[in-house]
């Protein structure tokens, strides 16, 4: 058995705002945001056993990302060091 223990809210029965999850042993494995429409929305991060970040996601709305493909160039870089 699994067990999570999950912090954030509910708006209309979805996760809607800032989440953190934690594991069994209360360690935070994860933080994001979710839209109004319950979908993960904007940065979400994993963490390691050492809380040091595992993953770091940007979550861009379908909009977003059409626009950013159609008008702009970009590169993203990310270092943990």
């Amino acid at each position: 058995t699994i067990v999570f223990f999950l912090i954030g809210k509910i708006k209309s029965g979805k996760p809607f705002g800032f989440w953190e999850f934690y594991n069994e042993s209360g360690q935070n494995f994860a933080t994001g945001n979710f839209d109004t429409n319950g979908q993960r929305s904007g940065k979400w991060v994993w963490f390691n056993s050492f809380n040091k970040i595992k993953t770091l996601l940007l979550q861009l709305s379908k909009k977003a990302t059409e626009f950013m493909s159609k008008n702009l160039v970009y590169r993203l870089e990310f270092s943990t060091k």
